[in-house]
């Protein structure tokens, strides 16, 4: 029998480790044991990142890559405890995924029994099936790391020993069969009878590379393998030093343990480097495991060098050499033009990111031949990122900018397609879903969902004035809302809307305008948007089909076709959304697998099933992988940490979220008796920093949120950056020639960036701490620079002589705000108006908005002479009103103020003329239009509410047009403005063409400059109103003319209360006041 001889190669740079793989793969000597040249070599990774950079870099320097297989260490051993065992299932019964399963199936018989007492407060405030689901994942993490760590308690207690709540439940699981045999009854087994001969031939050699970690049963396996085949490890040891040391049976000196037989309460290594001491556990760890066995060595380190700080560092830890010096002109010097290590404080995530984009364009243009594909980007949480590097390396709308090719590898599918994301998670809550307006009107804008029911973005646009109107709140129907425990009212449900709506359609003209057996027909459809009408119904009835169809409980594998017929139903993909839903679809197959080899196939309810497919979004090793494309790459820090590239970047290094902190459950046996070598997530990420520090060539970058965004207090960076900065700052100094010689070094590395990128310090070409490269935001940091400009600093010339000739109802809309007609009109400016949010909620009281719109339909209802019983119903037909009795407390109370109302009106009614045509020449302009409201006793308008400065304004202006025309019908030049509060009665104007003219010079300046007229805050004004400031800037007035958008932009860089404020007010108000009188009313 040929007796094979373990290796271990180590390395502090991954590149040798990798030719001394490849050398070993053409080595005659080391391959004269494998009988089968086709047979695939097989290498464990500590992740797919890890076996991805191989096979590339494989390819590269031999030409091919082929016949090699990568696996992590859980499947690949796994694979190999199957061929040696010869009857083991795919899947292993024993980790977490499969053990939850029957833990959960299990754990409902325990609940209530005194030994449980101890998780039995988990469930005291909710014992649905999802939390118990929840528990039984805490529950199957902490047994799978005792099958790992603790194999001893496990076969313990499978001998009876203990009646601890977790040896009962234990001994129950192993009862049943179903788990069948584990790693640790296996490796028990061959300790006791001796180890047994594999039952199916093994790989002829397995190759462990990059490897930092093993749990103790899989470092045993390992030392069983050697005996059968033969096993390589390649090491990435971050020093050449020993240190650990252990004496071998053939006594020689390895290593020995150096204060590691119990956890050490300082978290620090007996090392002379700091850093390694605060950060190198895991790896000793791993070596102290390995080393305990028979095995040959191999030593091929590099030294770094001393050429720059990164260098100096990585040297420093290769020797585990301490250069911290007191006194400061022995420390090293540290270059002005050294920058190999980089720590960035920003205020928040976006600006990280464009702080990064900016120092990687200068990194083009400091380091020699650096190519995208030569940086990484690693963060520990790259979900948090994807979108805003998305949004910053993208370019949007800056076709001159730098372009840097980028990929974002393993981001989670909910991240990936986050309008599908969040579409999906909203179906698969529909059972518990209100059918609120703002839910379901997202859903339509989904593309996906839009091209299954061929919608586009006019149809979306129309369908969502459509719910407005119809008074749209949430609710499928009335049997929806009693089901949540609600009175079964129809009012503001999707049904009654849609009733609405398709009564508008059915319906004679003449029908529409009373309510159909309770439902008021909706009339403003036009022939070509029916088809949006069906495909709103369509979605309303399969999402509705589904609201009920998800109630049911399932098996896993019904829920998954269910599931599948869901996503098919609902979405019309493209070809990269199909790649998503596929993504979920391969990601539930292994779920699926391992629930039916368990034997567990009892029905599950929605809300576990929901629990699964989001931790199946949220999962990153689902996501696309797009490694090593030859551009930078955004990935995790799990993914890429070793691997060596020129530049690596880590983002997110925040106090709070690194090292992640994960609290393990108070009935975790393994904290309160903790070893040498326990899993520790703080460790781990530990590592993952050595690692990413020992892997860079030219250049670390690290960014942190450095200040708050909100009061710019200063935020602390995760606990080994400022343990690098403080080591930096006591080994190095900066050099006398730098213009902050001054300063530490610790500053010198450190740079706080402001919190905005237009921030004039980023292009101040005399700080080069702080560049920036966006030219985008160039201009704004120029004018945040200096004083703000002028927006309009010289009168504009004169405007086209067409625009003389005006509508009568442009002067008025002129009047009413001349900054917003200057901009729309004159510079041809679109001005964001602000969108009603459409509420969720149907109306339990009105707001002053919505109480003038229901007034102002009650108006019109009784002047069509309708009872009051026939008003309640419009209004219940209408759903303005709240439902049942409030509504009608809301019609008893306005109802009577607004026949008062309309008997006041009609006092001053007349019988209408015929609107007259005005096509009027005043001097060199033109007025056209048409007088509307006109009698033979002049002109009436009216406002269910309190009379305004617009109100006064537009029926002047009407008012001087109609003395000016002199129309014969007209026997009273007299206009009244009835008002709730007061009526306005104007007199007949001898010089109405000269007012007129006057307002059209005024309007003519108003398109070559701003005009400083505000009717609000100019009415209080001439009135000598001490309510002016209130309604400039008054803190009680939700809308002053100050924060008008218009006129802040507008009069940007000028006082718009300056002298000419005075002059306009009075040219406008003052005519108006000497020929109008005033009487108070009460409506």
């Amino acid at each position: 029998m040929y007796t094979y001889e373990p290796l271990i190669y180590h390395s502090n740079r991954l590149e040798i480790l990798l030719d001394g793989f490849i050398h070993s793969l053409d080595d005659t000597k080391a391959n004269a044991t494998l009988t089968d040249p086709f047979a695939p070599e097989m290498i464990v990774v500590p992740h797919q990142g890890m076996g991805r950079w191989m096979a590339q870099q494989l390819a590269m320097r031999t030409g091919i890559c082929v016949n090699l297989v990568f696996l992590t260490p859980a499947s690949c051993f796994w694979q190999l405890l199957r061929l040696w065992h010869g009857t083991l299932p795919e899947y292993s019964a024993h980790d977490r995924e499969s053990l939850v399963w029957h833990i959960r199936h299990h754990l409902p018989a325990f609940i209530d029994k005194p030994d449980f007492k101890a998780i039995q407060r988990y469930l005291s405030s909710d014992n649905t099936e999802l939390r118990i689901f929840h528990l039984s994942r805490r529950i199957a993490e902490i047994f799978e790391h005792y099958l790992s760590y603790r194999a001893e308690w496990i076969l313990a207690w499978e001998q009876g020993e203990s009646q601890h709540w977790q040896a009962q439940l234990w001994r129950t699981l192993a009862a049943k069969g179903a788990l069948g045999i584990h790693w640790g009854k296996i490796l028990d087994n061959w300790r006791r009878h001796g180890l047994s001969k594999p039952a199916k031939s093994l790989p002829q050699r397995i190759n462990l590379f990059g490897i930092t970690t093993l749990a103790p049963i899989h470092v045993e396996f390992i030392k069983c393998l050697t005996k059968y085949t033969q096993v390589n490890i390649w090491h990435l040891n971050p020093t050449s030093q020993a240190w650990i040391e252990y004496v071998g049976a053939d006594s020689r000196s390895y290593y020995k343990v150096r204060g590691t037989e119990h956890p050490d309460p300082s978290n620090r290594l007996e090392l002379d480097n700091p850093l390694l001491a605060n950060l190198g556990h895991i790896k000793q760890s791993f070596l102290q495991q390995i080393l305990t066995a028979q095995i040959k060595q191999s030593i091929n380190f590099a030294y770094p060098g001393n050429a720059n700080l990164l260098q100096c560092l990585q040297s420093d830890i290769l020797e585990l050499q301490d250069r911290r010096c007191r006194n400061v002109a022995q420390r090293l010097l540290l270059a002005d033009s050294d920058l190999s290590v980089q720590v960035h404080a920003c205020h928040s995530p976006l600006r990280e990111v464009q702080v990064l984009r900016d120092e990687i364009l200068r990194l083009f243009s400091t380091i020699p031949n650096l190519t995208p594909a030569d940086i990484v980007v690693m963060a520990p949480n790259i979900n948090k990122y994807s979108n805003l590097v998305e949004a910053v390396f993208g370019n949007s709308g800056i076709a001159d900018g730098p372009q840097i090719p980028y990929a974002i590898a393993n981001r989670s599918l909910g991240a990936a397609i986050q309008s599908l994301f969040s579409a999906v998670k909203f179906l698969l809550k529909l059972p518990d879903s209100r059918f609120n307006v703002s839910e379901i009107l997202y859903l339509l804008q989904v593309p996906a969902i839009q091209r299954r029911f061929d919608i586009d973005e006019d149809a979306v646009e129309r369908i969502m004035l459509w719910v407005q109107e119809t008074n749209i709140h949430w609710g499928a129907d009335a049997e929806h809302r009693k089901a949540m425990g609600l009175p079964a009212e129809v009012a503001n449900t999707w049904s009654f809307g849609l009733n609405r709506l398709f009564l508008g359609i059915s319906l004679a003209p003449a029908q529409k305008q009373q309510p159909y057996r309770g439902i008021l027909p909706y009339p403003d459809i036009e022939g070509q948007e029916i088809s949006y009408l069906g495909s709103l119904q369509a979605i309303f009835e399969r999402l509705n089909y589904w609201r009920v169809s998800l109630l049911q409980p399932r098996t896993i594998d019904a829920w998954r076709n269910t599931f599948n017929s869901l996503l098919n139903d609902i979405f019309l993909p493209d070809n990269i959304e199909q790649d998503w839903f596929q993504a979920i679809n391969t990601g539930l197959e292994p779920i699926t697998a391992r629930i039916t080899a368990a034997g567990i196939n009892t029905p599950i309810a929605l809300d576990l099933f929901r629990s699964v497919v989001q931790d199946l979004l949220a999962a990153p090793n689902v996501g696309p992988q797009r490694l090593f494309t030859g551009r930078v790459t955004f990935c995790p820090l799990e993914t890429a940490s070793a691997i060596p590239f020129r530049v690596v970047c880590l983002l997110g290094m925040n106090g709070t979220d690194f090292p992640r902190r994960k609290r393990s459950p108070s009935f975790d046996l393994m904290t309160q008796r903790p070893r040498h070598g326990d899993p520790s997530s703080r460790r781990s990420d530990n590592t993952l920093f050595l690692d990413a520090l020992i892997s860079a060539r030219d250049c670390l970058y690290i960014s942190y949120l450095g200040s708050s965004i909100n009061d710019n207090s200063p935020q602390n960076p995760s606990v080994v950056i400022s343990d690098l900065l403080d080591y930096v700052n006591q080994t190095h100094r900066c050099s006398q020639h730098n213009q902050d010689a001054s300063m530490d070094v610790k500053e010198r590395i450190l740079i706080r960036h402001p919190l905005q990128p237009f921030s004039p310090r980023t292009f101040d070409p005399f700080n080069t701490r702080l560049q920036s490269y966006a030219s985008e935001w160039l201009d704004a940091s120029q004018l945040q620079a200096k004083l703000q400009p002028i927006f309009v600093p010289a009168a504009l010339p004169a405007p086209d002589p067409e625009l003389r000739v005006l509508n009568l109802d442009n002067l008025i809309k002129f009047l009413h705000n001349p900054a917003e007609y200057f901009l729309t009109q004159r510079l041809g400016l679109q001005l964001p108006r602000n969108s009603e949010i459409l509420s969720d909620v149907e109306p339990f009281s009105l707001d002053g908005l919505e109480l003038y719109h229901l007034k102002n339909i009650m108006l019109s209802l009784v002047q069509g002479n309708n009872t009051d019983e026939f008003i309640l119903d419009y209004l219940s037909a209408d759903g303005i009103i709240p439902h049942g009795v409030m509504g009608r407390i809301v019609i008893q109370e306005h109802l009577g103020r607004v026949r008062h109302f309309n008997d006041i009106l009609q006092q001053w009614s007349s019988p209408l003329l015929e609107p007259i045509e005005v096509n009027l020449d005043v001097s060199d302009f033109k007025i056209q239009g048409v007088l509307t409201k006109i009698s033979s006793n002049g002109l009436l308008d009216s406002r269910l509410g309190k009379l305004r400065p617009k109100d006064r304004l537009g029926l002047w202006v009407r008012h001087l047009i109609m003395c000016a025309l002199q129309h014969s019908d007209i026997q009273v030049l007299a206009s009244r403005y009835v008002a709730e509060d007061q009526l306005l009665q104007l007199r007949p104007v001898a010089n109405a063409l000269e007012i007129i003219g006057d307002l059209l010079e005024l309007y003519w300046d108003g398109l070559t400059t701003p005009i400083p007229f505000f009717p609000n805050s100019s009415w209080a004004w001439c009135n000598a109103d001490s309510n002016f400031y209130e309604q400039w800037n008054g803190q009680n007035n939700p809308n002053p003319d100050s924060q008008d958008l218009a006129v802040k932009l507008a009069f940007r860089g000028s006082d718009p209360l300056g002298s000419r404020f005075d002059t306009i007010a009075n040219r406008v108000f003052a005519p108006l006041l000497s020929n109008s009188t005033i009487e108070k009313l009460a409506c």
